[in-house]
């Protein structure tokens, strides 16, 4: 048994596939390595297809509520400039820079 932490050692192997089969038939010496590095390989990059699904959709709900709320922003301008939601106005002001932080931030997630 390794006196590796399990942090060590994803450090260590990282997202090889190759590496992580290597490392599994030590333990397991009846599996066959090539049919490990098949496993290894096709669960990281299911993974990784499923993650960036996420980060797509999130990217996209991100840009819908940004729009609707600058949508909302736009056509409440006219109507708040006249002094007669002062409250209102600062609280779509607010939300518009939360929104747009929020969106810049998930941007960057992957450019």
């Amino acid at each position: 048994m390794s006196d590796e932490t399990d942090v060590e050692i994803k450090q260590r192997l990282g997202v090889d596939g190759h590496l992580w089969a290597v490392e599994f038939c030590k333990h397991y010496p009846n599996v066959d390595e090539g049919h490990a590095i098949g496993w290894f390989c096709n669960a990281m990059m299911a993974t990784y297809d499923h993650r960036q699904k996420e980060i797509d959709e999130l990217r996209e709900q991100v840009r819908w509520w940004a729009s609707k709320s600058l949508e909302h922003f736009a056509l409440s301008d006219d109507v708040f400039r006249n002094g007669y939601a002062d409250s209102k106005m600062a609280t779509l002001r607010s939300m518009k820079a939360e929104l747009t932080a929020a969106a810049a931030r998930v941007m960057e997630v992957k450019g």
